[in-house]
């Protein structure tokens, strides 16, 4: 699971700088910053703010955030399969 690139692409789909989320979220852009690179684990206050300003989920943002690896092996077909639709859902 990669919260930070789903974090990422999110944002960029909302057309949002870091800055900008960062003050929707009442956070700083520094903390965006790390948690976009992969240098912080976000707090579930954090992720729920920045959710919250991103018009989406927490389950939508673990949703999008699953990996292969995350996934059983007769599963990955399935869930290649609805990820189109997934990021329609974000735009």
């Amino acid at each position: 699971m990669d919260v930070s690139k789903a974090v990422k692409n999110l944002r960029k789909k909302k057309g949002l700088n870091q800055v900008e989320l960062a003050e929707k979220a009442g956070l700083t852009q520094a903390y965006i910053s790390r948690l976009e690179a992969g240098k912080v684990e976000p707090t579930l206050t954090a992720l729920t703010k920045i959710c919250s300003s991103l018009g989406t989920s927490l389950r939508f943002l673990f949703l999008v955030s699953m990996e292969d690896m995350d996934l059983k092996s007769d599963k990955k077909q399935m869930y290649e399969d609805i990820k189109p639709i997934l990021e329609k859902l974000i735009s």
